[in-house]
Formats: structure tokens, sequence, C-alpha cells
């Protein structure tokens, strides 16, 4: 998830199973189906947000009726919202569609879940704004007679909470871990993910003597050193592309020769928690880079370039379209397809 977090505090794929009901959800049941989740859960519990493909906040107005749950968030979700929902709402929600292929047939899969469908019973959508919000590092509660810990662990984004249930040693880990490499920049269009932030909050969540982790994506890890485990590589990851960044930021190379010299070490690069089915190595050096220096790559050519237009036409009248379009099927031919997309789009833009 890539949104705001809201936190509403008792999750679903960890609580209701927990008060007795277990549910798999998608978007293809909507509001119909979230009834009969609230009907068969325990009537005094509170509602959550919740997990998996079900992940954005604008998708649980499905779960509100007239007299609404007690909904918790980080005091940091408010300039979230305006960012995400308000100031560049037409350019992220078209970009996201594009990421996760919305529209496109035959998908299964959209890099960290399920593919976003939408079924005959429609999911219902609208903001729904927390009842309460929470300004400290960590928040003690006790709802439905279970102690909760409310622990602030900025990640994808900075208004990110967790939720830690000592009793039953279960952690809530929202968005900081999944099955894939972090998405340290989303493609859709964020700022950069703050990385030594992130790599702080995984340092917080290794003090709980952690035995079931469950993230909002991906499947739960159980066993307190299988999740210490990939915790630490989790973190040491996030922090090798962040020091051999800035490493090479001040050594005065461009930001496209930094990716080329950034690369995680063997021992990383082979973990199932860190391949690059999501986020990437190289998306991740651009952003860092990015954050700290801003848009200049370093390279003079990028202060004053040419435009797309004007760089297509010229391409094609020093090379010939012939010659373009023989090139761009002979490197699609030999799977060059970033070459191959390079080449056509000169013609597409010219």
């Amino acid at each position: 998830m890539d949104g705001p977090q809201i936190a509403l505090i008792v999750i679903f794929v960890a609580l209701l199973g927990y008060f007795g009901s277990r549910i798999i959800q998608s978007l293809q049941q909507g509001p119909s189906y979230a009834e009969r989740i609230i009907k068969n859960a325990k009537p005094d519990k509170e509602l959550s947000k919740p997990s998996d493909e079900f992940s954005q906040p604008e998708l649980i107005k499905a779960f509100i009726e007239d007299n609404p749950p007690y909904i918790l968030a980080h005091a940091g979700i408010l300039g979230e919202f305006t960012r995400v929902f308000s100031t560049v709402n037409g350019a992220t929600y078209q970009r996201s569609m594009r990421q996760f292929a919305v529209h496109l047939p035959g998908q299964i899969n959209a890099g960290i879940g399920l593919k976003v469908k939408y079924g005959t019973d429609k999911a219902t959508f609208g903001v729904v704004y927390s009842t309460y919000f929470v300004h400290e590092q960590k928040t003690d509660l006790v709802l439905a007679g279970i102690n909760l810990m409310i622990i602030h662990i900025p990640g994808e984004t900075d208004d990110q909470i967790g939720v830690w249930i000592p009793e039953k040693q279960v952690l809530l880990c929202a968005d900081d871990i999944y099955k894939a490499f972090p998405n340290l920049y989303a493609i859709r269009g964020t700022p950069s993910r703050d990385l030594m932030q992130w790599v702080r909050s995984l340092d917080l969540m290794l003090n709980y003597d952690t035995q079931h982790l469950v993230p909002s994506h991906t499947r739960p890890v159980f066993g307190k050193e299988n999740i210490k485990e990939i915790l630490t590589v989790y973190r040491d990851a996030i922090q090798y592309i962040h020091d051999q960044t800035v490493r090479y930021i001040n050594q005065g190379f461009t930001s496209e020769e930094i990716v080329e010299k950034v690369a995680l070490p063997k021992n990383l690069a082979r973990h199932p928690y860190l391949k690059e089915f999501y986020g990437t190595v190289a998306w991740s050096v651009k952003g860092v880079f990015n954050s700290y220096l801003g848009w200049f790559s370093g390279n003079p050519i990028d202060l004053q370039p040419l435009t797309i237009k004007s760089k297509s036409e010229r391409m094609v009248k020093l090379i010939g379209i012939d010659k373009m379009l023989e090139a761009t099927k002979a490197a699609l031919k030999e799977k060059d397809f970033q070459w191959a997309l390079e080449l056509s789009s000169h013609n597409l833009f010219r």
C-alpha cells in the first residue's frame, strides 16, 4: 500500500480471526459481503483497516455504516491525504491505473498482491475520516479487552503506524515489510521514501519479542528467529542502498552512473524477501539521489535538453525512419526490449 496509512484499530487479518471470525476479502465482494462479515463478527468489537488488496483507505467505505467505528490514525495523515487525494490526485490516479494494469485483461498479480478486480457487487468508494489521532511514538490502548500498543513506524508513508499485541506476541507491521524488495520510490508518483527513517522503524520492530509478524501485504511470518532474520536483512538492504548511493554522490557521479554501480551483495540479492518484484534497486538509487540533490543529474546536457519532439524529429532525419523501424524489429527479435522501446519512441513523438 502506498496511500495514507489509516489504522482502524482491530486489524481484520489478525484480529477478526482472534475474535472468532475468519475472512478473505477482495474487491469483487463489495458492500453486501462486508455486511455478512460484520454480522458474523462479535457485535461488541471494533472494525479495522483491512489488509492485502483491500488496503487503500478509500476502499474501507463498504464496511462503514451510519454509526462509524472507532478509527485511529497518526496525526500526519492529514498532510498525506491532502497530497494524495487533492493536490496531485489527477496524475497519481492515472499513473496508478497504469502501474497496476487495472484495466488490462489477463493479469493476476500487481507486484505486491493480487490485481484489483471489480465485481458485480461494486466496491463503495469514499474517504473515511479518523475519529482519533495519535501524536506520540507509542500509545497504549485497551480495546475489546485486548491490550494494544500503537507504534509510529514511518516507512512507505510518514504517518504509518503499527500495532503491537504483547499478550499474543503479534506485531502488525503495516507496509514496513513484505515479501518483495521494498518500494523505496513509487513510480506512480511520490517523493522518495526516507530510507533511513524506514531503517529506524525496522530497528524499532527488532526490539519486540515478536512471535507472529503480520504485514499488510503478503503472508504473515512466524517464529522469533525467522522474524528477526527477515527484519534484519530488510533493514540492511535499505541502508546499503542509501549508504552506497550517498557514497557515490559525494564522489561526483551522476544518478545514471550510480545506478550502474550500486547492486545488493549476493547474500541480500538472493534473499526471498528482497526479490525485485515490486520495488527495484535502480529506482531506489534514483529516488535517493533526487531526495538529496533534486532533479539535476550533474550532467550539463540535462540543464537545457531538447524537447522529446525535437530530439525525435532530428534522430529520424539523421538516421531515416526505415532504418529506425528495421533496427526496432531487430531489437524485438533479440529481446532487447529497452532498446526497442527507445527506438520506437522517436517515431511516436516526432
